[in-house]
């Protein structure tokens, strides 16, 4: 069975049961820990992500859902799993695991868990010159350019650091900063 069928399967199942009153957990939340065992063996079939522990890799996904849940960004997890889990996860060019067609649904996830702290940053400007830096958790960029923009910024950390790409102006937007240097997996 494919991990898409077993995470239906297993999401139909919550339902059903939920409906009986026999679970306390949202079935939502069940939904997720049967992505979580789907994703986790997908990375554990990736040559160049082998998963030995196939209980370590869940612990870490079943660590970062109760803190989705207890900041209320559980949908843009699941979101974000179901994405990885049916599009698939394969090895990049750096040999690392990427899931490209996730992206958009990986920075949706990282502007929630950023909740009201969103990205921080700032700079400097002056004769017609501007100078910034953006930092959204362990995720940042420094740009610079003419004033009030474009300007060309580089990641300065996440799982690109140097790769460089525009912005309208100074400090780039959350998301620019997220999609531009923040991975499609944590």
């Amino acid at each position: 069975m494919t991990g898409v069928g077993a995470g239906a399967l297993a999401a139909a199942g919550v339902l059903l049961l939920g409906g009986c009153g026999s679970s306390e957990e949202p079935p939502t939340t069940h939904r997720s820990e049967a992505l979580i065992t789907d994703l986790c063996d997908q990375l554990a079939s990736l040559p160049c992500h082998p998963v030995a522990d196939m209980s370590g890799c869940a612990a870490g996904y079943l660590a970062e859902l109760d803190v989705a849940l207890a900041v209320k960004c559980e949908p843009a997890f699941e979101a974000w799993l179901d994405c990885l889990v049916s599009m698939g996860v394969s090895c990049s060019e750096n040999n690392g695991p990427t899931a490209a067609a996730c992206l958009e649904a990986a920075t949706t996830y990282r502007v929630c868990m950023l909740g009201e702290r969103g990205c921080v940053g700032g700079g400097t400007s002056g004769a017609g010159e501007s100078t910034c830096n953006a930092t959204c958790g362990d995720i940042g960029a420094s740009c610079t350019g003419a004033e009030p923009g474009p300007v060309t910024c580089s990641c300065a950390s996440g799982q690109t650091p140097a790769k460089q790409f525009q912005a309208p102006q100074c400090p780039p937007s959350d998301n620019l900063v997220l999609t531009e240097c923040g991975p499609a997996l944590p």
